[in-house]
């Protein structure tokens, strides 16, 4: 059951649904102003399967779609189509599939984020865009991390020229000559690799 809910002990008015199998209902203190809220019953089982669920016959298969419209960007346009499913647009922010036009088999889904300006991830913050409190941005141009990093497997560097890798201004760079060859920046690699001992 969806609930819009303010919190007033509840005192709630139902509204006819505008999905089949959904029941709204909306506080008379607080209209428009409310949170639609799901109730899961009983207890919680382990590594159970979620309560919401999106794809209703496994017969379509998965297409690229946004799921869950976070922001719209032309309201005007929802309202004014048929059913409220205008085209997706790029500048939406939203959660969906990221899977070929001609669609792949339920088993092969793949998880996609779309946001016109950045995408971010935030521990133990409330999310308000300044940069000592985000931990990670992507950016059409840019990703950036605030956070220390770990890589447990090898890294590739592509746009990279053959040769030992050197270090100017915080920024990695090819020097384009062999390690030990005057090409400078070994011991940069020898730090990168894990292997350095004193001076990394």
């Amino acid at each position: 059951m969806l609930r819009l809910w303010n919190g007033v002990a509840g005192r709630l008015h139902d509204l006819p649904g505008e999905h089949d199998g959904t029941r709204r209902q909306r506080s008379a203190e607080s209209v428009g102003h409310g949170a639609d809220r799901r109730r899961i019953g009983g207890r919680w089982a382990a590594a159970q399967q979620g309560a919401a669920e999106f794809l209703e016959h496994s017969i379509y298969g998965v297409q690229p779609h946004h799921i869950v419209t976070l922001i719209d960007s032309q309201p005007g346009l929802t309202q004014a189509t048929w059913g409220y499913r205008p085209p997706a647009s790029a500048n939406d922010t939203w959660i969906g599939t990221d899977v070929p036009s001609g669609g792949v088999g339920v088993g092969s889904g793949q998880l996609a984020f779309g946001a016109p300006v950045s995408i971010t991830n935030y521990i133990g913050q409330t999310g308000d865009g300044v940069h000592a409190n985000w931990l990670e941005r992507l950016t059409e141009s840019l990703r950036e991390f605030n956070v220390p990093t770990k890589f447990d497997q090898s890294v590739t560097l592509t746009g990279l020229a053959n040769g030992c890798l050197n270090l100017v201004a915080g920024v990695v760079a090819s020097t384009g000559n062999a390690c030990g060859s005057g090409g400078g920046g070994g011991q940069l690699v020898r730090c990168l690799g894990g292997r350095g001992g004193g001076g990394c």
